[in-house]
């Protein structure tokens, strides 16, 4: 059955401008969506439907046809496709573990956009477009133009890799590091790792003998900061690493780290009031070192306190490893929110080492938000998961 509402909202449209064109005729609304207009967006016409913060059944459009904004019945919108095998990575533009000059860099990018072979022509003038933009070498009026002539984009694909492409040609040409007052010649290099060797290091820009390390992040994804990166950030610093190696958030992430995904996040819990027992997760752990993974590979005896203190757990027949790991990881998740501060350590941990900076588009507007060390005072970081009750796909870490 084909996804309709909220759900397909969440699934083609969320966190991002979309290109599309009507399903059916669909009467027009004003901006409350409550008065209708005089006219009628009509089926097969290309619109683009602004990004919101939630569904609505009234989405906000502009149709491609005379840029009238408007808002119409959001299941008469189609869904839309995707540009087929978009690869947007760094590699994908020719670019390697080499150290560039800003003139090098640009032209590399331009040229290899204009090769590319597996991108429409429309995708190509608006990763150039931005090119140019951050470049210094064309008006934001062009590059908004290219985006609102393409009639589709792979924008999700443009934020979260293209934008580590840009980030470097923002830092040294927008000058988005006001703090660090980057040069904005050639002496200024650009080192983009095909395997970064630093924590966290997506690209790192160089004056001098000055490394700046750089994170590049996404407006539609959020960074997570796997466990052990932390640990090796603050082992750098004897100081630090003294100040927080006793501390419970240090030995939650020091347990998520050297452990597995399941047994480590039961391990961590076990730290916690309320959490597993310590037997219960030595057993899980010792269980899980012979052979291969069983959803069966736990005392029930060991974890039946847990279970029956556990709302979700304590329904099931007998609940699955993952299961057990999940609430796990849910309760420290909870707990990073609200008891256990992880925010002054990642803070100390990335002082001095790591410079994170976002891009994102906003109604046809690129731009880049650059979160300093400073910046985390107001800032709480949280420990998130990106598993479930049915899967294990990798550890929790720092959501910044």
């Amino acid at each position: 059955m084909a996804s309709t509402g909220s759900t397909a909202w969440t699934k083609y449209f969320k966190g991002q401008d979309v290109s599309t064109v009507m399903k059916k005729d669909s009467d027009a609304f004003d901006g409350d969506g409550k008065t209708r207009l005089n006219f009628k967006v009509k089926a097969n016409e290309k619109v683009v439907v602004f990004d919101s913060d939630s569904y609505q059944e009234k989405a906000v459009i502009k149709r491609l046809s005379d840029n009238k904004i408007c808002r119409v019945t959001f299941n008469n919108i189609q869904k839309p496709g995707r540009e087929t095998s978009v690869n947007l990575k760094p590699q994908a533009f020719g670019i390697g573990d080499t150290k560039y000059n800003i003139e090098d860099y640009v032209d590399l990018v331009l040229n290899n956009i204009e090769d590319r072979t597996n991108l429409s022509p429309e995708t190509k003038n608006y990763l150039q477009s931005l090119v140019l933009y951050f470049a210094g070498f064309e008006n934001l009026q062009f590059t908004q133009k290219a985006y609102n002539d393409a009639s589709s984009l792979p924008l999700r694909d443009i934020k979260k890799d293209f934008g580590e492409i840009l980030g470097p040609i923002a830092v040294i040409k927008k000058q988005i590091l006001t703090e660090l007052k980057i040069p904005k010649g050639n002496t200024t290099k650009i080192y983009m790792p095909a395997r970064p060797n630093e924590p966290l290091m997506d690209y790192g820009i160089i004056v001098g003998n000055e490394t700046y390390v750089i994170s590049a992040k996404s407006g539609t994804t959020t960074n997570v900061v796997k466990p052990q990166d932390i640990i090796n950030l603050l082992k750098k610093d004897a100081t630090k690493h003294r100040k927080y190696q006793r501390t419970e958030q240090y030995k939650i992430l020091e347990s998520l780290s050297e452990n597995g995904i399941v047994d480590g996040a039961i391990i961590a819990a076990s730290k916690l009031p309320g959490g597993p027992s310590p037997e219960a997760a030595a057993d899980v752990k010792k269980r899980l070192k012979t052979g291969s993974y069983k959803d069966d590979k736990y005392d029930i005896g060991l974890m039946g306190s847990f279970i029956n203190s556990n709302d979700y757990l304590k329904k099931q027949s007998k609940p699955t490893l993952n299961q057990i790991m999940y609430e796990c990881e849910k309760m420290i998740a909870a707990k990073s929110k609200n008891g256990l501060d992880f925010t002054p350590m990642f803070k100390d941990a990335v002082s001095n080492q790591v410079i994170y900076v976002k891009f994102d588009i906003s109604a046809s507007t690129p731009d880049f938000e650059v979160v300093m060390n400073d910046d985390f005072s107001t800032r709480k970081v949280t420990l998130r998961t990106k598993n479930g009750y049915t899967r294990r796909s990798d550890r929790m870490g720092i959501q910044v």
